[in-house]
């Protein structure tokens, strides 16, 4: 396990930033991050891939729109950030559920879903022998999950150009590049994603030349061309259930089996970083690659968070339709009328809403496909067409004339 001299370095390193605090729930919930362990370590004792998966859940979630949690919103739509493109694969949700059930029966109301999602990929480090540092507290959950958000991901076939671009974006060095993609340490990857690597990286079929040639029957024997695109394999060869560096030993040999992961060797700033952790008196005199890798992994729990008084305490999967309502009533980007329905059944917004200053609306239009009534603007007949998918009793829709920063007839789907 991990030196309790390196747990103090960490200690120390990592304090508030944004609003976010370590230690914040220490008065409202005391045992918000034994609950969050205990979970975790239940679900890794019984599920082998579970660490790998919650550490790429946090990252999913903070890398679109924030570390704000919204990536566990359900719609039961395929307009949700959960069902984008980029998020394939992504799994871990039904662990937070879980921590999310304990905490609320412990303390409700108290610890956001983002929190858990942050605290969670610290326990998973953890428990695959990894650094155990401090995670700020305090992050709130977004109203927002819309799936367009997830198209900037970084994807399995960018250059070293574009990775680093990607992740300046959020505010993340190329040193953070490396680092973060050190999370491939541990968990799988599918021969789907091996496929042009293997057999269409050149216009004449060939493979990736910066594969090491040893390498390269064992990676065809695993996921042979024309073969099941399901098949799993360890993206950190020969030590993928274990948080170590060998995932950068792997690159630097050419052994690396993901093409974001081998591409790191192939610029000068990022080869530089993962040569830094193999010098002869580094063992010694550093860096350490753990101690980085928790600064990494703090520094991206950061990125777009809500604090104080913005977004909410989520129930999981769900948003509270008050908090929505205050916000957009008091939000000064907006200068027409509001129309907000709840969709899959007849009953009407209640009197207390819809007739107030605020929104000037009667809610006789559940969805206004005309201009009949004079207190809704028109929904735009696309969105009318879709109305018989809209099933959830919680999908609110809401609808502006007039929106300052996209221009006019901007449709805002908010769960």
């Amino acid at each position: 396990m991990v030196p309790l001299l390196l747990i103090l370095i960490l200690s120390c390193f990592i304090g508030a930033s944004q609003g976010l605090q370590v230690g914040f729930y220490a008065n409202t919930c005391p045992n918000a991050e034994s609950i969050v362990r205990r979970v975790v370590s239940e679900a890794a004792a019984s599920e082998q891939n579970a660490p790998p998966v919650l550490l790429r859940l946090h990252f999913h979630d903070c890398f679109v729109n924030g570390c704000d949690g919204s990536i566990l919103i359900t719609t039961g739509l395929e307009t949700d950030e959960k069902s984008a493109f980029g998020h394939q694969g992504v799994q871990g949700f039904e662990i937070i559920e879980r921590a999310k059930a304990q905490l609320e029966a412990t303390c409700p109301g108290i610890v956001s879903c983002a929190d858990i999602v942050a605290l969670a990929a610290r326990d998973a480090v953890f428990l695959t022998n990894g650094p155990l540092y401090e995670v700020p507290t305090g992050r709130r959950d977004g109203l927002v999950s819309n799936k367009s958000l997830a198209d900037n991901m970084p994807d399995i076939t960018d250059s070293i150009d574009t990775l680093k671009a990607k992740f300046s974006e959020k505010g993340l060095s190329g040193m953070d590049l490396v680092l973060l993609s050190s999370a491939h340490t541990i968990g799988t990857t599918a021969c789907f994603f091996m496929t042009n690597r293997l057999y269409e990286f050149t216009a004449g079929g060939g493979s990736d030349p910066s594969i090491n040639p040893g390498f390269l029957p064992e990676l065809k024997a695993t996921c042979p061309q024309n073969g099941n695109p399901n098949t799993r394999l360890a993206m950190d060869r020969g030590s993928g259930q274990t948080f170590d560096k060998q995932i950068l030993q792997n690159i630097r040999s050419g052994f690396a089996v993901l093409e974001t992961d081998a591409r790191l060797y192939e610029d000068v700033a990022t080869k530089r970083v993962v040569d830094s952790y193999f010098g002869f008196f580094s063992p010694v005199l550093g860096p350490s690659f753990e101690a980085d890798f928790a600064k990494a992994m703090v520094k991206m729990g950061e990125i777009g968070v809500l604090t104080g008084s913005e977004g909410e305490i989520r129930r999981l999967s769900v948003v509270n339709l008050n908090k929505i309502f205050e916000q957009i009533a008091g939000d000064d980007c907006f200068q027409d009328i509001f129309c907000v329905a709840k969709i899959s059944d007849p009953v009407k917004l209640s009197a207390s809403r819809t007739k107030s200053t605020a929104w000037n609306c009667d809610g006789s239009n559940l969805l206004c496909n005309s201009t009949s009534s004079s207190n809704c603007s028109p929904w735009p007949v696309g969105l009318f067409g879709e109305q018989k998918k809209m099933i959830s009793v919680l999908a609110v829709y809401v609808r502006s004339g007039k929106k300052l920063s996209s221009g006019p007839h901007s449709i805002y789907a908010i769960f």
